[in-house]
């Protein structure tokens, strides 16, 4: 039996974590080989730390602040300039070693069954498309190339909720109300980019009512993919 891979997509305070976590442990209740990962964990990477550590300040944000990229928005200088255009491809290789080395090897060699990754390469994507105004033809190259490593879902649980929703669960991501729109408005768009690409694989999950409501559908979501 292949591995199979679940993932949970959504901005900051839709609910990915606390669904994704609440489903392994069920599923680890069950007898089930599970391995849940948080892909932004290799923001942390020696690589990513270094860049950070060895940039001038400017480039640099509070941990807190980080986006996926690291950068601010600043008007470049020349140094500036330079360092932009080629962040986007050192964050891609870096996420290619760590797509290969921690995910794609240890899931073809399938010791564990079921994978939850709570986040994806598609917010990887969307952040470095938005912060540094990537065409589509880069954009697609991008997509090809982390597609080809991290392993093709067999479910995508889009997790959504309304701005103020999600400005009331984590205030800290969202200095106003304007910028939690925003961000919503990119992943729906991303979510258009999902069904188009991985078609019925795609369920939207509305998680404005609460995390019981919403365990269900993912549940629901699972029995008829196994069915």
């Amino acid at each position: 039996m292949r591995s199979q891979a679940i993932v949970f997509v959504g901005m900051d305070g839709a609910g990915k974590s606390t669904l994704s976590r609440a489903l392994e442990s069920d599923l680890r209740k069950e007898g089930r080989e599970v391995r849940h990962v948080w892909v932004l964990e290799n923001e942390q990477s020696l690589l990513r730390r270094m860049l950070r550590r060895c940039a001038p300040a400017a480039l640099t944000r509070a941990p807190g602040q980080q986006a996926v990229s690291g950068i601010p928005h600043t008007r470049p200088g020349c140094v500036l300039s330079l360092f932009r255009r080629l962040y986007p491809a050192i964050v891609m290789l870096d996420y290619l070693v760590y797509g290969f080395v921690r995910i794609r090897l240890p899931f073809l060699w399938g010791r564990h069954r079921v994978w939850i990754f709570d986040r994806y390469f598609f917010d990887i994507l969307l952040s470095l498309s938005e912060e540094f105004s990537l065409g589509p033809a880069q954009s697609a190259r991008m997509w090809s190339l982390l597609g080809s490593v991290f392993p093709a879902p067999d479910i995508i649980f889009f997790i959504d909720v309304e701005p103020e929703v999600t400005v009331s669960r984590k205030p800290d991501a969202y200095p106003t109300m304007d910028t939690a729109t925003i961000m919503r408005q990119r992943y729906l768009g991303l979510l258009e980019t999902l069904h188009h690409r991985f078609g019925t694989r795609v369920l939207r999950i509305d998680n404005n009512r609460g995390i019981k409501e919403s365990y269900v559908g993912i549940r629901a979501g699972i029995q008829a993919r196994s069915g």
